[in-house]
């Protein structure tokens, strides 16, 4: 048992040493199977993700194995989309993709209230910054609670008929265009649906902040994200985009990242995961953008919509591993099932098993040591078929290295030696 052990040790090392130097993260030119077009604002171009996380628009694309043009803009608005379909670049691509998917409309509503506060309280900078937004109300908190009032009641409606009518323009450009794409659009989410948690902590206790998250509130659920109708209120955005985008389909993000009932008796009672799927309360600018989460449930919700059966992926099965355990813990239950179901889907290659022959053992370690270490130097992109690499990339984490290999040791090791090895655990 001794020389085994010792063979494993000498063998391990022998990895790590080859391969130290090399960390394949590009395994993988896969065959396109078609094209994906995500256009729009910041939300699809991925504002505030750090280097290494991914929008939903890369998560979809390597999930349906699709090459990706992304042609969002931070800060576009609905006339700034029409405009841009008539961009040479972006015809060509819509005309030539099988699935588009549109985020649109934010920037109208938050470039309306950004007029309607600036004209009293001078240049108010980033509104999608809830310490600019509670800054503004504390310094006049009458003059700010009657602007939130006109919101709810003048600009946002006009708003919303213009955003709308955009909307069923860039829709029937993208048919005439392309009249086979499948294409879907998203609604828009409630950046004020916090948990009880957030809400008591940074709302609740403060008398000022809590009439102007009511005011807020009340102009952006009524005018903007409400799936319901209301006999002596305007239809929302939400309600009246299942109109505009004429047979196109509609991602229900605004469902995703709610996940409650909601309490219309009482709109400052928080009923959903905002706080959960942006940096609201958890960053320092309070910023309520997706954040990795957040990108993670949207491209759930299209692939939902999109009605895709669950396969072997790697990158939102990377991103979701990447998730604590406190923070899996946390995902809200109605949509913890159906995000797992797609992230965690097992490849019919058992893990760790390289030679694919039903048996982990060292020759699967030598294995990866092999394949890797050929042409390692030459920097060209790796042919890997996908169920192989996600058998052997055992910690789950996109990248196929030293770690891999010594994981795969460790669990022949102790396989070998009876004691009933557990992947997680070794991990």
């Amino acid at each position: 048992m001794k020389k085994l052990l010792s063979f494993f040790s000498a063998l391990s090392v022998g990895i790590c040493s080859s391969l130290c130097f090399l960390c394949v993260t590009n395994a993988g030119a896969f065959e396109s199977k078609g094209n994906l077009v995500i256009l729009g604002d910041s939300i699809s171009s991925g504002y505030g993700l750090s280097a290494d996380e991914y929008n939903y628009g890369q998560i979809l694309g390597e999930y349906l194995d699709y090459d990706v043009d992304n042609f969002a803009v931070s800060g576009l608005t609905t006339s700034g989309l029409v405009d841009k379909l008539n961009e040479q670049e972006v015809k060509d691509s819509v005309t030539e993709a099988d699935i588009i998917v549109v985020s649109i409309g934010g920037n109208d509503f938050i470039n309306s209230a950004r007029d309607v506060f600036s004209a009293k309280f001078g240049d108010v900078g980033s509104l999608t910054d809830f310490h600019e937004i509670f800054n503004i109300i504390s310094k006049d908190t009458n003059t700010a609670l009657a602007v939130l009032g006109s919101l709810n009641v003048k600009e946002f409606r006009t708003a919303c008929n213009i955003a709308i009518e955009n909307i069923t323009n860039i829709s029937n450009t993208i048919s005439s265009l392309n009249p086979d794409a499948i294409v879907v659009f998203q609604n828009i989410y409630d950046p004020f649906q916090i948990n009880q948690e957030k809400y008591d902590s940074y709302i609740n206790g403060n008398a000022t902040n809590k009439l102007g998250f009511l005011g807020i509130k009340r102009a952006v659920y009524y005018n903007i994200c409400t799936q319901n109708t209301y006999e002596k209120l305007p239809a929302s955005f939400n309600v009246r985009l299942k109109d505009a985008v004429g047979s196109a389909r509609i991602a229900d993000v605004y469902g995703a990242f709610t996940s409650d009932e909601i309490n219309e008796g009482d709109l400052t009672l928080p009923y959903g995961h905002t706080s959960y799927f942006t940096n609201v309360f958890s960053s320092q600018d309070r910023d309520f953008h997706p954040n990795q989460k957040g990108h993670l449930e949207i491209a759930s919700a299209v692939l939902e919509e999109l009605d895709i059966n669950p396969a072997v992926n790697r990158t939102m099965r990377a991103v979701y591993n990447k998730l604590s355990d406190s923070e899996k813990g946390a995902y809200p239950e109605q949509r913890a099932g159906i995000m797992k179901s797609y992230a965690d889907v097992l490849s019919p290659i058992a893990k760790g098993d390289c030679t694919d022959d039903n048996i982990i053992d060292a020759a699967d370690a030598s294995a990866v040591l092999a394949l890797y270490s050929e042409d390692a130097s030459s920097n060209q992109e790796l042919e890997i078929d996908k169920n192989l690499f996600v058998a052997i990339d055992v910690n789950g984490d996109n990248i196929i290295d030293a770690a891999d290999a010594s994981t795969i040791l460790a669990y022949y090791a102790k396989e070998a030696a009876n004691e009933n090895p557990i992947w997680d655990e070794l991990i």
